[in-house]
């Protein structure tokens, strides 16, 4: 058993046969749970676990691992690798943005205008450039998930 600051950590496979989920945990001895949906059994093995093992749902970190067919196992590995390039690309352009930020504060353009046209909202340009006059390394990026675009006008 695995532990950090009261956390346990459990892993379990899952399968399903006649519209029935199975799961059982692998790192520790618990009772399988059956359900309907892989949802469903990953709930009750985390309360099963919980109950088990004296602490609470929120204290147990369970991993469930199933198998997939080859080839939808193919797919969900070519997605992956997707969303990691689109997240690398995503990352690439903001830095791109706040350093074109950086560039047009230099030469004079207003924190609104620069706003408007790399559509990105006042108060990031804000902190893009002040955080370049703290330091001449490029700004930091920050995930800040979808921004809406700031009314300029």
């Amino acid at each position: 058993m695995e532990t950090q600051e009261n956390t346990v950590t459990i892993t379990a496979d899952a399968q399903q046969a006649g519209g029935w989920w199975t799961a059982r945990a692998t790192s520790h001895e618990l009772p399988p749970a059956t359900a309907r949906s892989l949802t469903s059994v990953t709930t009750q093995l985390k309360k099963i676990a919980a109950d088990i093992l004296g602490t609470t749902q929120e204290g147990v970190d369970l991993t469930v691992s199933t198998e997939l067919p080859d080839d939808v196992q193919l797919l969900v590995d070519q997605a992956a690798e997707h969303q990691q390039e689109a997240e690398t690309a995503s990352r690439k352009a903001r830095e791109n943005l706040l350093r074109a930020a950086v560039e047009l504060k230099d030469t004079g353009w207003p924190v609104r205008d620069i706003a408007s046209r790399l559509r990105l909202s006042s108060k990031t340009i804000t902190e893009a450039t002040s955080r370049d006059a703290a330091s001449e390394a490029a700004p930091a990026v920050e995930a800040e998930g979808t921004e809406e675009i700031e009314d300029v006008a």
